[in-house]
């Protein structure tokens, strides 16, 4: 069986670093010292860290042969850098690599020879193993830093990148931001927030990978079936429990090519920032935020303008957040007393008495729904503007449930006062 058996002398499988931890562990546990030496008999690990760097000519043997040798006291006195004991070759994947040395008397190590040679080469598996992963995950995310970034004039080669992975970047696919307020402890990175959103976005075509240890992002591919707002909320609440922080999720539009990664990227981005200033609870996705979205592509100084001219009369006064509110709820109810009344959480003769003051203030007939569409668009902007994207501002929806009773008490008075 040796035969097939090939010495490796530069294949850096074997670090310094892993051998020394081998060694300094396994010397702790079995009260022998261990060394570890590279191909060329180098010590590379060992529970005696004055050994480290030393030569020790009984590996060069053991290499070239592939086998066991044991050395008397006698034996070891005649060759460089050897103590009594044993020595046996680490073989990884057909190769030897390496050996791993006990220091003692034949009694003593033989009992603890193959078994410190067997644990020596798992741990050698499970780095390998470990290391290739870590390189995969910094090629992915190299490839999602560029998709993200796409550059038309210059490509960077994604398409076939892609490829090597099995990405099809011909579907269609849609990018979801998932940002935690934390980071997990070490105690929790077997359910890390990466973790959690790949069990989720399962499918072979789905790209997932961290940016950050706060920003996580998928490349979702766009079916016929629906991304589901409860699997998302049941995600974010699970990246909660390990994290102990908060988590938001947000949703780009679908891109039909790899050139709409980066659109649809910068819209879950947008859908993120829009929806905490909606008052909203997360996920946020931009497909019920096209009008925020569309109000924010308007020029700053043009959207301050129809503000001014708009609601200016209005936003003068002390209730004006009341007043914003009532406005939204009315054209979001699609002009019904009963559903906006329902959304601001008043009665509906409080919601008519609102609407009755609007109107006197903005000479503005119940029936010009063109000037009410106008007057929303505008108190949107102007939450968006105030709020941005905080949660300490009132928000735009925030408002219709910040302080119901003290704004029914307030409306009511002003009724009867009115009447």
């Amino acid at each position: 069986m040796t035969a097939d058996i090939a010495p490796a002398p530069d294949s850096g499988i074997l670090t310094p670093a892993l051998a020394q931890e081998i060694a300094g562990d396994t010397s702790a546990i079995i009260g022998l010292n261990i060394i570890i030496t590279d191909a060329d008999g180098t010590v590379i690990g060992s529970g005696d860290l004055t050994r480290v760097g030393s030569f020790h000519e009984a590996s060069l043997s053991v290499v070239a042969n592939q086998r066991v040798e044991s050395h008397t006291a006698e034996e070891a006195a005649k060759l460089t850098g050897v103590r009594p004991g044993m020595t046996l070759p680490i073989i990884h994947e057909g190769a030897v690599v390496g050996t791993v040395g006990i220091t003692g008397t034949p009694s003593q190590v033989t009992r603890f020879g193959q078994v410190v040679k067997r644990q020596t080469e798992i741990l050698l598996e499970q780095a390998v193993v470990l290391r290739t992963r870590m390189t995969r995950e910094r090629v992915l995310e190299s490839l999602l830093r560029d998709l993200l970034n796409y550059d038309p004039e210059h490509p960077a080669d994604v398409t076939s990148r892609a490829r090597d992975f099995g990405f099809d970047l011909r579907l269609p696919r849609q990018a979801i931001v998932v940002q935690v307020g934390a980071s997990p402890t070490l105690e929790s990175v077997s359910s890390s927030p990466l973790r959690l959103v790949r069990e989720i976005f399962h499918d072979p075509q789905n790209l997932s990978c961290s940016l950050s240890p706060f920003r996580h992002v998928v490349l979702r591919r766009h079916t016929s079936t629906s991304l589901s707002r409860d699997d998302l909320s049941d995600l974010a609440a699970r990246i909660d429990d390990v994290v102990g922080g908060t988590c938001r999720i947000g949703v780009g539009g679908v891109a039909n090519d790899e050139q709409g990664i980066a659109t649809s990227y910068a819209e879950a981005l947008t859908a993120l920032n829009i929806g905490l200033s909606t008052g909203l609870a997360p996920p946020y996705d931009i497909a019920d935020l096209r009008t925020e979205q569309l109000l924010l592509a308007v020029p700053p100084g043009v959207r301050d303008r129809v503000k001014a001219q708009t609601i200016a009369p209005m936003a003068s006064t002390g209730d004006w957040p009341l007043t914003r509110s009532t406005v939204i709820a009315w054209v979001e109810s699609g002009f019904v007393l009963v559903a906006a009344a329902a959304a601001l959480g008043i009665h509906r003769n409080t919601l008519v008495y609102r609407l009755g003051r609007i109107s006197e203030q903005m000479a503005l007939p119940a029936s010009d729904r063109r000037r009410w569409l106008a007057l929303y668009l505008a108190c949107v902007a102007d939450t968006l503007d105030q709020g941005g994207t905080t949660e300490s501002g009132h928000a735009r929806r925030g408002d219709l449930r910040h302080g119901r009773h003290a704004v029914r008490h307030h409306d009511d008075r002003a009724l009867h006062q009115g009447s």
